[in-house]
Parts: structure tokens; C-alpha cells; sequence
């Protein structure tokens, strides 16, 4: 994400791919839903980590959590 925009669609293709490069199982049962995808973001969204543009559900990294802790440490 911190390199552009994402949709939960994208992100989920990504780990299927993911998945696909080290040869696991990329069933159903195996990947991640749309939907979960989804709510991780609004709740990124939600903490102000990430934007949702103009309501599309296009998402954009505005502060990377990562960082945050790191800067703790």
C-alpha cells in the first residue's frame, strides 16, 4: 500500500498471488475474504493510517503504523 492506492479486491488478488508463489493452498478456506479485507481497512480508515478516496473504496496510505511503534522502541 505505501507504494499507491488499493482496494480490498487488489489486496486480496495480492495474497492469492502471494500464496500461489510459494505454492500454498490458495482455496477458499485458505485466503482471506473481500470482506475481512474490507473491515481491516474502514478500521485503518478509521484510525487515520489510511484514506478511503472520496468514498470509493479506493484506499491510500496516509501514516504508515509501523512507524509509529519503531518510533516507541
Amino acid at each position: 500500500m505505501h507504494d499507491g492506492r488499493v482496494s480490498p479486491t487488489l489486496i486480496r488478488r495480492f495474497l492469492e498471488q502471494d500464496a500461489a508463489d510459494e505454492n500454498t493452498d490458495v482455496s477458499e478456506d485458505n485466503v482471506v475474504s473481500r470482506q475481512y479485507i474490507n473491515q481491516r481497512m474502514k478500521r485503518l480508515a478509521e484510525h487515520e493510517h489510511i484514506e478511503n478516496l472520496l468514498d470509493t473504496g479506493v484506499y491510500e496510505l496516509r501514516e504508515d503504523p509501523r512507524e509509529e511503534s519503531k518510533q516507541d522502541e
